[in-house]
């Protein structure tokens, strides 16, 4: 179909963290009361119907967690016959949360989750056979017209400056690839029209890998989550260590950019990466702790998490987390759930590109795991607000943290 007119914008007074969540759907949890089989029919005990996407679900984390200071979702919604981008934009109302949305003719997919009964048994914290299991049914997502495009782009650059951070979530539906870039590189050239020091946006946080190449070029990702397979496959790495030692000089601490022309995934790109990255540092900010800022956290599911910072003269700092053992309900979405708190958690703490704010790294590695027994918390409940804030204070103490040499 073709565009469907100027983006409309409902925003908070005070407006908190931007999220970026361009490929939306309208998520359907069905609950069985048995074991889900393959050509069998089904009865479902229950149905829940909510926002969904990647972006979605790390809007809807944060907004829990700073309900007074909620964030904003950029978003392209489909009008059709089904109604479904309307329920989604009315759900995001809802609870809360600010919408940029650019509306064209199309549809709106939906996603589908299957809790079925698995097994029994399990307690809080030990190991537990498997109760239920998580099916994801993803629909397609609809070819987005460009004018729609052009028109959340203009948006976003137009509402990015009153944010405290911007957190790009997942892909880009087709029509639309290559517009994360776009948007960072649109945020690069006007910090670079306001001066060198000038930060329109303090924290950059990216969820995500497929577009990872394109966005670290742009110098202004300051946060990388994902998960370990993701990690190794974008680097070509035998290991958690090997990766980040070849993927931590492209995290940003500073306003030094990388043409286009650079080759992100080879080693002398990102080694000369690295080097401007250093020698801007170190003429900004000084010696200080030797902290060059950059944070890359890395979730592996049920095995330990990771984070790595870089340090002076191209070191690493490693730290290991290790994830709560939970009788597992629902984890579809827990991973948005991580990268919400962790991002809100950050901001609260001051944390930005250029800078650490109060406590250095060791209030990085404290974020992540709040971040941590947040997402384990989830994965408790079929539906994420019924992961109460006790919860996540109960698996907190069970996230035990450590810092480790980088081999």
């Amino acid at each position: 179909g073709g565009g469907g007119g100027k983006a409309i914008m409902h925003l908070d007074a005070q407006p908190g963290v931007l999220v970026l969540g361009l490929n939306p759907a309208l998520q359907r949890t069905l609950v069985l009361g048995s074991a889900l089989r393959i050509g069998g029919v089904h009865r479902a005990g229950s149905v829940d119907v909510r926002a969904g996407g990647k972006g979605q679900g790390v809007a809807g984390a944060i907004s829990r967690l700073q309900p007074r200071r909620p964030p904003t979702v950029a978003q392209f919604l489909g009008r059709d016959e089904s109604q479904a981008g309307v329920l989604v934009d009315k759900a995001l109302t809802d609870l809360g949360i600010g919408t940029v949305t650019a509306w064209f003719d199309g549809t709106t997919r939906t996603c589908t989750t299957v809790v079925s009964q698995e097994g029994e048994g399990g307690d809080e914290r030990g190991a537990a056979p498997q109760s239920t299991a998580s099916t994801e049914l993803i629909e397609p997502s609809a070819h987005v017209p460009q004018d729609v495009v052009e028109d959340l782009t203009q948006q976003v650059a137009r509402v990015l400056p009153n944010h405290t951070a911007l957190v790009i979530a997942g892909t880009a539906p087709p029509g639309a690839e290559g517009v994360y870039a776009r948007f960072l590189k649109d945020l690069v050239a006007a910090e670079d029209a306001g001066g060198a020091a000038k930060r329109i946006c303090p924290l950059v946080v990216v969820d995500g890998y497929k577009d990872a190449p394109a966005l670290l070029t742009t110098g202004r990702v300051d946060v990388l989550k994902i998960n370990l397979d993701e990690l190794l496959e974008l680097t070509g790495a035998a290991s958690a260590d090997e990766g980040a030692l070849k993927l931590l000089p492209a995290l940003s601490a500073s306003e030094t950019r990388v043409d286009d022309s650079e080759e992100l995934t080879t080693d002398e790109g990102l080694g000369e990466l690295g080097a401007r990255r250093r020698q801007w540092h170190a003429l900004h900010h000084g010696a200080g702790d030797g902290s060059e800022g950059g944070i890359l956290a890395v979730t592996a599911g049920a095995a330990a998490a990771l984070v790595y910072m870089r340090v002076a003269e191209g070191a690493l700092r490693k730290w290991e987390l290790a994830v709560p053992k939970v009788q597992c309900v629902n984890a579809i979405g827990a991973g948005d759930v991580c990268t919400g708190v962790f991002t809100q958690r950050l901001v609260d703490a001051g944390f930005s590109g250029s800078g650490s704010g109060e406590g250095g790294a060791s209030t990085v590695v404290d974020c992540f795991a709040w971040a941590l027994a947040s997402a384990s918390a989830r994965c408790c409940h079929v539906r994420p607000e019924d992961a109460k804030l006790a919860d996540t204070f109960r698996l907190r103490t069970y996230v035990c943290l450590k810092e480790i040499s980088v081999e």
